[in-house]
């Protein structure tokens, strides 16, 4: 479905990484698939990362250029192709501005971006714009 839609690339387009780009292993577009993938299995827990970071077939729909993790910089991280809890930990952690002196929080999520992605791919569920829509925001079941 996201060969098609493309819904996870674009979701990840709304993300930019201000980190040093020279330390960087985990692309922003691969944590953001990691994430959704693994919530979309039913993994909501971020402990759950550190085990379902060896699954290649996990890092395969991430689109790990290496999916076995087997030349990873650091020797620890060899065999661990996706990213563990502290990193996506970040990436959940992620402001709408970024300080320099914050090194560990250099992800920053567009919430314009996310917002316009979010109607867009509403609109594009539909042959044709529907005519009038309501937005119920609260969370319960009763009719308007």
């Amino acid at each position: 479905m996201e060969k098609r839609s493309g819904i996870v690339e674009r979701f990840g387009a709304c993300f930019s990484d201000y980190g040093d780009a020279e330390r960087i292993e985990h692309k922003v577009r691969e944590l953001v698939a990691q994430g959704v993938y693994e919530l979309a299995l039913g993994y909501e827990d971020l402990n759950d990362h550190d085990e379902l970071r060896r699954d290649a077939m996990l890092a395969v729909l991430a689109e790990k250029e290496e999916p076995t993790g087997e030349g990873r910089v650091r020797e620890r991280e060899r065999g661990k192709a996706l990213a563990g809890k502290s990193t996506l930990n970040r990436l959940e952690l992620r402001k709408a501005k970024v300080e320099e002196k914050e090194r560990y929080k250099k992800i920053v999520m567009d919430q314009a971006a996310v917002d316009r992605l979010l109607g867009e791919v509403f609109l594009e569920s539909y042959a044709e714009a529907p005519q009038e829509m309501v937005l119920d925001r609260d969370a319960t079941d009763d009719p308007l």
